[in-house]
């Protein structure tokens, strides 16, 4: 399985997101999300939910700074 890597500097490093067919034993498939300290297992539609309100966050975030997304990443 491919695991996505995100940085985040004020989380305490890096994130790695990927999917787990073995986590709960009974063949449901999970995402999975290990971040400094912490584990999260979300099902599907949790871990949409979750990245909607990360997109929605992240472009009021925007609209209140009044920057270009880009100048984040300096």
């Amino acid at each position: 399985m491919a695991v996505t890597a995100v940085d985040a500097r004020f989380a305490g490093g890096t994130i790695l997101v990927q999917v787990d067919e073995e986590y709960t034993g009974d063949h449901r498939v999970m995402v999975r999300v290990d971040m400094p300290g912490h584990t999260l297992h979300l099902f599907r539609h949790e871990a949409r939910d979750l990245a909607n309100a990360l997109r929605e966050a992240a472009a009021e975030a925007g609209d209140i700074l009044n920057r270009r997304p880009e100048a984040d990443a300096a």
